[in-house]
């Protein structure tokens, strides 16, 4: 059958004959590391991965841009050099300085938050002695 030989071919052993399939779990659990662990594609320092080209790259035009989220994380942005689709990367701002020389990394800053105002706005479209109810 189908499901036999698949279950064959991928290293899975069936409990028993009988439907559903029956696997035991420390043999899918080995099975399903092993097949992660040889899809992953770990960068190296100032490469983003490509989802289109599946592949780690460095920028296009060895520029990139820094993008502060908290004050220990922020997301790396670049172009792909090959396909051109955007890439990102996150990472701790420390790890800015493993990043090789040839590559210009430009930082936005990071977005103020609300703050103490001197003049508070007020948020009402009610006017003083006019009732909305009708």
């Amino acid at each position: 059958e189908l499901i036999d030989a698949i279950a064959a071919q991928s290293g899975l052993t069936k409990v028993d004959s009988k439907r559903p399939y029956l696997i035991h779990g420390g043999t899918l659990k080995e099975f399903l590391e092993t097949r992660f662990a040889s899809r992953k594609r770990p960068c190296k320092p100032g490469q983003l991965y490509c989802l289109r080209c599946r592949a780690p790259k460095y920028p296009g035009g060895n520029v990139a841009e820094y993008k502060p989220i908290t004050a220990t994380l922020g997301s790396l942005f670049a172009l792909c050099p090959d396909c051109t689709a955007p890439m990102n990367r996150r990472m701790n701002p420390l790890q800015l300085d493993k990043i090789p020389a040839e590559i210009e990394i430009t930082r936005q800053l990071a977005q103020s938050r609300i703050s103490k105002s001197d003049e508070p706005s007020l948020n009402s479209d009610f006017k003083q002695g006019e009732s909305n109810h009708a």
